[in-house]
């Protein structure tokens, strides 16, 4: 299982985002995204809620439904 931070870099990361845009796109301060992605054991870190993982989760699982379909439409 990967941590919090792996899991929030590696969504941005396939989602082709900024921080700036997933930040808007969670309709999250950009201060809350920091907090989220420093290491467990820092002071300023925060856990996200459950319903915060569900998102990214479908956020990436949609993205990558639409690379297959649209790869799909580009087979001969």
């Amino acid at each position: 299982m990967s941590t919090q931070q792996e899991f929030l870099c590696s969504a941005m990361s396939e989602l082709g985002m900024s921080r700036d845009a997933f930040c808007a796109r969670l309709g999250c301060a950009g201060r809350t995204l920091d907090n989220w992605l420093l290491p467990n054991d820092s002071k300023d870190h925060r856990d996200m809620d459950g319903a915060v993982w569900t998102l990214v989760r479908e956020m990436v699982a949609h993205e990558k439904s639409n690379q297959l379909k649209t790869s799909a439409r580009k087979l001969p």
